[in-house]
């Protein structure tokens, strides 16, 4: 049992250490865009007090997007997206209803969109959920509450079969 413990703690810093990265990275992408985007109005003589679009996107050298900032149709509400060169979503934030405000950070690099981490918080009742998915397989670890004094904790295989579980 503390072995698990032990590994899910290893686990848990590395991608702790890759969000920051790509909090980071993602972050210094987003204003550096901005600043380009605002750096291009400035050629003309009034600068506009409201930039106002559906979407931004900013793209490298060879035109891949690597973040999409926008608005989804219908009550879906707003995405950031930032991505990698091979057009691999590496983190989304998206919020509106009813889906609530949902962050991933995808994580194994393959190509995949297989996420690493996920945070849900689900509108009303719904309880908010973090997850854990192990980039070698569909294994997760799930932390959310069935109601506000009822926390639990569940481990997953990758099949999705139920391994651990606590409950309050």
């Amino acid at each position: 049992m503390d072995d698990r413990i032990d590994v899910l703690s290893r686990r848990l810093e590395v991608v702790e250490r890759q969000n920051r990265s790509l909090r980071r990275w993602g972050g210094a992408a987003l204003v550096v865009g901005m600043a380009v985007s605002l750096i291009g109005q400035g050629a003309t003589e009034e600068v506009p007090k409201v930039l106002k679009t559906r979407a931004l996107q900013v793209v490298d050298d060879q035109g891949t997007v690597r973040i999409s900032l926008g608005v989804n149709s219908g009550a879906q509400g707003a995405f950031i997206m930032v991505g990698t060169e091979n057009k691999e979503t590496r983190f989304a934030l998206a919020t509106g209803s009813p889906l609530g405000s949902v962050l991933t950070m995808y994580g194994r690099g393959d190509g995949s969109e297989s996420p690493g981490i996920v945070l849900h918080a689900k509108p009303g009742k719904s309880p908010p959920l973090f997850a854990l998915h192990a980039p070698e397989s569909s294994a997760k670890a799930e932390i959310l509450f069935e109601d506000q004094d009822k926390p639990q904790f569940v481990l997953h295989d990758k099949n999705g079969k139920v391994l651990f579980q606590a409950r309050k």
